[in-house]
């Protein structure tokens, strides 16, 4: 670490805080005595979104209330890796039927979104979606159980998506809906985040089965039975802005879709928005004796504000440690100062 030469300080009246004089930029973040071991201490800087599908549409050879899957494909480990599943499944029983429970590699699992459509197809079958994930850090490889809500039969498959550098499974826009009587072509958007990734789901009975999916890469479309189709597929959002799915082909058909995106950021907006609320607070404290004062603490503020934006921006870090952060960052900085 470079030695840096203390910057020359100005020294007011008491109460006022001890302060660097106004003509001095702060020094490179990196060489901060106290704050480059902070910033060097989490993982290497994170990259966007990664997706990879591992594995495409596999069927469960039995139709049952619960199934299961083993030697499912999760790609390999990672501590922050996600395996999320998009679920397109019929059922023989009870129409409108939703997956209320599973398990990926062991670990329970979110489910997201499940519509089940509330009337029967043609034939007796009635179709659904779902968007499941859990947080699953090791193993390449592993079961994957999943569970209708209704006490009758279905039949899902599953394509299985590894997901790293996810910043908050929350999504940013969730569209879920069942019962859907369109004609060709069938269109959802949702509002996704820079860096983030979007994905589709969809189940459909119509008179066509070779419906083309576009505005996603299309990563699965499989004819299950006569007239019916599952297609999806996902996107990494390069842009803030909204994302369309777009399925064309055939002219009429009934539909269950679920479309998600999510986000890299989140928990840098939550570190932005909790730095706006320390400096208001500072702002109004009773103690702020002058207006030098002011522009110091403002000064304090907006250096740590850009030290936390730009290391949780590049690092995954819990929202449970971001306070500690902000407070480590900002006793350092006080410590140089004084």
């Amino acid at each position: 670490m470079i030695d840096l030469a203390p910057p020359p300080l100005w020294l007011p009246p008491k109460p006022a805080i001890i302060r660097a004089a106004h003509d001095l930029r702060p020094p490179n973040i990196a060489m901060l005595p106290g704050i480059a071991p902070l910033l060097v201490s989490g993982a290497p800087p994170a990259a966007p979104v990664d997706v990879t599908v591992t594995q495409a549409l596999t069927i469960h050879p039995v139709e049952t209330q619960t199934v299961t899957w083993s030697g499912v494909a999760f790609g390999s480990a990672a501590p922050n890796r996600y395996v999320f599943l998009a679920v397109p499944y019929y059922t023989l029983g009870t129409a409108g039927a939703s997956i209320s429970a599973g398990t990926i590699g062991g670990v329970t699992a979110t489910i997201v979104a499940s519509p089940g459509r509330g009337g029967s197809a043609t034939g007796g079958f009635s179709i659904g979606v779902a968007i499941v994930y859990a947080l699953v850090p090791t193993g390449t490889s592993g079961s994957v159980t999943l569970t209708l809500a209704t006490n009758t039969t279905f039949r899902p498959r599953i394509c299985v998506y590894r997901v790293v550098n996810l910043q908050s499974t929350t999504p940013v826009q969730l569209l879920s809906a069942n019962n859907i009587d369109a004609t060709a072509p069938l269109s959802r958007s949702v509002s996704a985040t820079k860096d983030g990734f979007t994905m589709i789901v969809c189940s459909v009975y119509g008179n066509s089965t070779t419906r083309t999916l576009s505005g996603l890469t299309q990563d699965y479309t499989v004819s299950p039975v006569a007239s019916m189709q599952f297609i999806g597929g996902s996107i990494e959002n390069t842009s803030t802005g909204t994302v369309t799915g777009t399925v064309t082909g055939g002219t009429t058909g009934n539909w269950c879709v679920a479309m998600a995106s999510f986000r890299f950021f989140a928990l840098l907006r939550w570190a932005e928005n909790r730095l706006r609320d320390f400096s208001y607070f500072w702002r109004n404290r009773r103690y702020c004796m002058s207006e030098e004062n002011e522009n110091s603490r403002s000064q304090l503020i907006e250096l740590t504000a850009d030290i936390v934006s730009a290391y949780v921006g590049n690092n995954p870090v819990p929202v449970a440690s971001l306070p500690d952060l902000i407070a480590s960052v900002n006793l350092s900085l006080l410590k140089i100062g004084g």
